[in-house]
Protein backbone atom coordinates (compact mmCIF):
# COMPACT_ATOMS: atom_id res chain seq x y z
CA UNK A 1 0.00 0.00 0.00
CA UNK A 2 2.82 2.39 0.87
CA UNK A 3 4.51 1.74 -2.48
CA UNK A 4 1.22 2.29 -4.30
CA UNK A 5 0.59 5.58 -2.47
CA UNK A 6 4.15 6.73 -3.13
CA UNK A 7 3.68 5.89 -6.80
CA UNK A 8 0.45 7.89 -6.95
CA UNK A 9 2.13 10.86 -5.26
CA UNK A 10 4.94 10.62 -7.78
CA UNK A 11 2.45 10.61 -10.67
CA UNK A 12 0.64 13.63 -9.20
CA UNK A 13 3.93 15.51 -8.77
CA UNK A 14 4.97 14.65 -12.31
CA UNK A 15 1.61 15.86 -13.63
CA UNK A 16 1.96 19.11 -11.67
CA UNK A 17 5.47 19.63 -13.07
CA UNK A 18 4.28 18.89 -16.61
CA UNK A 19 1.43 21.39 -16.16
CA UNK A 20 3.91 24.06 -15.02
CA UNK A 21 6.15 23.37 -18.00
CA UNK A 22 3.20 23.53 -20.40
CA UNK A 23 1.83 26.76 -18.90
CA UNK A 24 5.19 28.55 -18.88
CA UNK A 25 6.01 27.40 -22.43
CA UNK A 26 2.63 28.60 -23.73
CA UNK A 27 3.06 31.91 -21.91
CA UNK A 28 6.55 32.29 -23.39
CA UNK A 29 5.21 31.57 -26.88
CA UNK A 30 2.48 34.18 -26.42
CA UNK A 31 5.04 36.80 -25.34
CA UNK A 32 7.53 35.87 -28.08
CA UNK A 33 4.90 36.03 -30.83
CA UNK A 34 3.24 39.21 -29.63
CA UNK A 35 0.02 37.53 -28.49
CA UNK A 36 -0.27 39.77 -25.43
CA UNK A 37 -4.01 39.28 -25.01
CA UNK A 38 -3.39 35.54 -24.77
CA UNK A 39 -0.50 36.07 -22.34
CA UNK A 40 -2.78 38.27 -20.20
CA UNK A 41 -5.10 35.28 -19.85
CA UNK A 42 -2.50 33.39 -17.77
CA UNK A 43 -2.78 35.95 -14.95
CA UNK A 44 -4.97 35.15 -11.93
CA UNK A 45 -7.15 38.25 -12.10
CA UNK A 46 -8.84 37.43 -8.79
CA UNK A 47 -5.49 37.85 -7.02
CA UNK A 48 -3.46 40.20 -9.21
CA UNK A 49 -4.51 43.72 -10.06
CA UNK A 50 -2.83 43.73 -13.48
CA UNK A 51 -3.90 46.49 -15.84
CA UNK A 52 -5.44 45.51 -19.17
CA UNK A 53 -2.70 45.52 -21.79
CA UNK A 54 -2.60 48.36 -24.31
CA UNK A 55 -2.78 46.06 -27.33
CA UNK A 56 -2.40 48.93 -29.80
CA UNK A 57 0.93 49.89 -28.21
CA UNK A 58 2.07 46.29 -27.74
CA UNK A 59 1.44 45.57 -31.42
CA UNK A 60 4.70 47.51 -32.08
CA UNK A 61 6.77 45.46 -29.58
CA UNK A 62 8.93 42.64 -30.97
CA UNK A 63 10.61 40.21 -28.58
CA UNK A 64 14.05 39.09 -29.79
CA UNK A 65 15.17 37.04 -26.78
CA UNK A 66 13.40 35.23 -23.89
CA UNK A 67 15.45 33.14 -21.46
CA UNK A 68 14.83 31.78 -17.96
CA UNK A 69 17.73 32.89 -15.81
CA UNK A 70 16.84 31.66 -12.32
CA UNK A 71 14.14 29.47 -10.82
CA UNK A 72 13.09 29.31 -7.16
CA UNK A 73 10.61 26.70 -5.94
CA UNK A 74 8.75 26.98 -2.63
CA UNK A 75 9.16 24.21 -0.04
CA UNK A 76 5.65 22.89 -0.70
CA UNK A 77 6.20 23.13 -4.49
CA UNK A 78 3.07 25.20 -5.08
CA UNK A 79 4.86 28.44 -5.98
CA UNK A 80 7.64 28.95 -8.50
CA UNK A 81 9.49 32.19 -9.20
CA UNK A 82 11.34 32.82 -12.44
CA UNK A 83 13.62 35.63 -13.47
CA UNK A 84 13.33 35.94 -17.23
CA UNK A 85 15.78 37.86 -19.41
CA UNK A 86 13.83 39.52 -22.22
CA UNK A 87 15.19 41.61 -25.06
CA UNK A 88 12.80 43.48 -27.33
CA UNK A 89 12.48 46.47 -29.57
CA UNK A 90 9.72 48.91 -30.38
CA UNK A 91 9.18 49.19 -34.14
CA UNK A 92 8.91 52.98 -33.75
CA UNK A 93 12.40 53.39 -32.24
CA UNK A 94 14.17 50.24 -33.53
CA UNK A 95 16.27 50.29 -30.34
CA UNK A 96 16.71 46.99 -28.50
CA UNK A 97 15.97 47.10 -24.77
CA UNK A 98 16.75 44.51 -22.09
CA UNK A 99 14.54 43.80 -19.07
CA UNK A 100 14.30 41.22 -16.32
CA UNK A 101 10.74 39.94 -15.90
CA UNK A 102 10.11 38.58 -12.41
CA UNK A 103 7.33 36.01 -12.61
CA UNK A 104 5.52 34.22 -9.79
CA UNK A 105 3.47 31.17 -10.72
CA UNK A 106 1.15 29.49 -8.19
CA UNK A 107 -0.51 26.12 -8.40
CA UNK A 108 -4.29 25.94 -8.15
CA UNK A 109 -4.87 22.42 -6.84
CA UNK A 110 -8.64 22.58 -7.33
CA UNK A 111 -8.32 23.25 -11.06
CA UNK A 112 -4.94 21.49 -11.38
CA UNK A 113 -3.33 24.41 -13.19
CA UNK A 114 -0.67 27.06 -12.72
CA UNK A 115 -1.57 30.74 -12.76
CA UNK A 116 0.64 33.79 -13.09
CA UNK A 117 0.64 36.15 -10.11
CA UNK A 118 2.61 38.89 -11.89
CA UNK A 119 1.68 41.48 -14.52
CA UNK A 120 2.85 41.29 -18.12
CA UNK A 121 6.42 42.48 -18.75
CA UNK A 122 6.82 46.24 -18.63
CA UNK A 123 7.61 47.02 -22.26
CA UNK A 124 8.34 50.76 -22.17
Amino acid sequence: LTTLLAGCASIDERKKTMNLDKSTRNYEKAIRWGEYGMAYGFIDHDEVNAPEPDLAYLKRIRVTHYEKMTTTVSADETEVRFNIDIRYYNEDTMREVNLIDRQTWKYNAEDELWLLYSPLPDFK
